[in-house]
């Protein structure tokens, strides 16, 4: 027992040592991460730097959290600052620092420095390219991302499944769907064509580039699906104009025990073709035991007035707890198109206001709308005036909609402009 004390005591003796050596250490990482909001960067970078030109052991959090701040207040004089300062210090060998520094360049939008940091890793590996791989297609460089991929190859490096899903993401965004075969060939070469999460980006390429029988064949192929894998097939054919296989889809999901979510309903929505099928979706999803999401509800209300069914959508949005701006303009928007609703449109504004809900332009276009219709010059004066209270006068949309209207009140309109 007196030998179990003993060597508990000098333990305790080493630890309490280590603290008090290290004591700038662990007071450096808590100075740089609780830096508050209104403090000045370049002032951290001079303490940063002179820590450094002190001698003293600088924990890479403090560099770590600059980088941070750097990418955050979009301070590219101070990136390349610290920049140089990680390269003078010798920390670029840091992994960590690395992709760090990679990712602040990135966005930040200078990819020379993305290169360079690039080109000096101490070793370029799976993980190293997949960062730079990542942090093109991430900032919108998705050309140069796929020959980052090219180069990978030509170096003999294997990609993993993270490689290849940004690949196929920058083949995606720019819909190339030649080098996303090229790409679908390579994972097949490797057995990454049986990684899910793979097969759905694949998928999902194959779709924007409006090639539903390769995205089909690619969900034939997977042993083991998921969510994503349903929904993005099933986005597929409605985004391609293939109601009928969306929908089939859709019961082959449900059959094989998956239960659909927002996202399957949301694709489903856009593919209905008329009310039947509308309403019978809407009863699905009533079925499924949980309320909805409000982009769900907005869907399903701008459906609802597209196939003319009015009341349905009142109902609906009378069973909403919560409405926001694109729920009120699709209420208001539909009134205004219907003759014998046109009144409807100005209460249904009324009830927005008391919510302090703030009009926009596609608000006015349905105010304007249903006052030409009416020819009603009083309120339209109105609607008017809280168009220019709210700056929205000199849209162009607005304005060819209230000329128009004060034309069908046979009311001059010299002063507009």
């Amino acid at each position: 027992m007196s030998w179990i004390m003993f060597v508990g005591a000098m333990f305790c003796l080493i630890l309490i040592s280590q603290v008090q050596e290290n004591d700038h250490y662990f007071g450096t990482v808590g100075a740089f991460s609780e830096v508050h909001e209104d403090g000045s960067i370049d002032k951290e970078f001079e303490e940063l730097e002179e820590l450094f030109t002190e001698g003293k052991t600088v924990p890479n959090e403090a560099v770590l959290f600059l980088a941070k701040r750097c990418k955050k207040e979009g301070n590219l004089a101070c990136g390349k600052q610290l920049y140089n300062l990680i390269i003078k210090n010798g920390l670029l060998s840091d992994i960590n620092i690395a992709n760090q520094m990679i990712e602040m360049f990135s966005s930040l939008g200078s990819f020379s420095e993305v290169n360079e940091i690039f080109v000096k890793l101490p070793e370029e590996n799976a993980s190293s390219w997949s960062v730079v791989i990542f942090s093109f297609v991430k900032y919108g460089q998705n050309v140069k991302a796929l020959e980052m991929y090219n180069k990978m190859r030509e170096s003999r490096i294997e990609p993993d499944s993270f490689i290849y899903i940004n690949a196929i993401k920058a083949c995606c965004i720019l819909k190339d769907c030649e080098v996303g075969k090229l790409i679908h060939n390579h994972t097949i070469e490797s057995g990454y064509d049986l990684n899910v999460f793979v097969s759905n980006a694949l998928i999902d390429m194959y779709c924007k580039c409006k090639d539903t029988q390769n995205a089909r064949r690619v969900f034939d192929k997977l042993q083991v699906k998921n969510f994503m894998s349903w929904n993005t097939m099933i986005g597929a054919y409605c985004h391609n104009d293939q109601s009928e296989k969306a929908f089939a889809m859709f019961k082959d999901m449900q059959r094989e025990g998956y239960t659909p979510n927002d996202i399957t309903f949301l694709y489903l929505l856009r593919a209905c073709t008329n009310l039947a099928t509308l309403e019978e979706l809407h009863a699905r999803i009533i079925e499924n035991g949980q309320e909805p999401e409000l982009h769900l509800c907005n869907t399903l209300i701008y459906k609802y007035n597209r196939h003319n069914a009015f009341e349905d959508a009142c109902i609906l949005f009378e069973r909403m707890q919560t409405h926001d701006i694109i729920t009120w303009n699709a209420m208001i928007t539909a009134c205004s198109q219907q003759q014998d609703l046109l009144e409807e449109t100005l209460c249904i504004f009324q009830l927005m206001q008391q919510e302090g809900i703030s009009p926009d332009v596609v608000t006015f276009l349905g105010l304007v709308t249903a006052c030409s219709a009416m020819g009603c010059l009083e309120t339209g004066n109105q609607v008017h005036a809280d168009i220019i209270t709210h700056g929205l006068e000199h849209e162009p949309c607005i304005g060819s909609c209230i000329i128009n209207m004060y034309s069908k009140c046979k009311c001059k309109f010299n002063n507009f402009k």
